[in-house]
């Protein structure tokens, strides 16, 4: 099992409380600016000093992926997905500074689930997915070598050229379910996902 740098009591129940909020509060609700930071410094504590608190919360995303996509994509608040996109970055991070099959597993499971969700669904919530790719461009960026033959294995630059070109995709068939993204006012904002193919390819 993977061992916390501290590990307590008061570890484990901060640690909790953090998971319940994540999952049953934070998006369905609206803080402040101040409140919101004060919960990602305690946050970002508890998973700096804690990569088994850190493996924990990325297993609940892979044992439930809805939870990611609820979180990142459905959450009205856009301050508080950034809190949410920032929280689950430190989380991956602190996963890397332990070297050890168990920590590698649960990187490519949860890096499948990322990629698992870039599709119809996620071109429906075009308005709010920067801090989606925004989260798979970091974890693209701190990629080790085994992470990135994942990617390659997995055809992750295929994928997201296919879901930026929507309908005009050289792949595309009658039988892929599009959605056309962007309006007369707003085009969806593409930066984090052209970085993560810059960086890629």
């Amino acid at each position: 099992m993977l061992q916390s740098k501290v590990d307590s009591p008061l570890r484990s129940l901060m640690c909790s409380a953090i998971e319940k909020f994540f999952f049953e509060i934070a998006t369905h609700t609206a803080l402040d600016s101040a409140s919101m930071r004060v919960i990602y410094d305690i946050t970002f504590k508890l998973f700096l000093s804690s990569p088994k608190e850190s493996g924990n919360l990325l297993m609940s995303f892979i044992r439930e992926p809805g939870k990611l996509f609820e979180l990142l994509l459905k959450c009205p608040e856009k301050p508080m997905r950034s809190y949410l996109y920032k929280t689950i970055l430190s989380a991956n991070n602190c996963m890397m500074s332990v070297n050890s099959e168990e920590t590698r597993n649960i990187r490519f499971d949860y890096l499948n689930i990322l990629m698992g969700i870039i599709g119809y669904d996620l071109a429906v919530q075009w308005t709010k997915f920067k801090q989606f790719f925004k989260l798979l461009r970091s974890i693209v960026l701190s990629a080790d070598e085994a992470l990135l033959r994942l990617v390659f294995e997995k055809d992750l630059v295929a994928c997201l050229l296919d879901f930026f070109l929507e309908s005009s995709s050289p792949i595309t068939t009658s039988s892929v379910k599009r959605y056309e993204m962007g309006n007369n006012t707003q085009a969806p904002d593409f930066g984090p996902l052209m970085l993560s193919l810059i960086h890629i390819c």
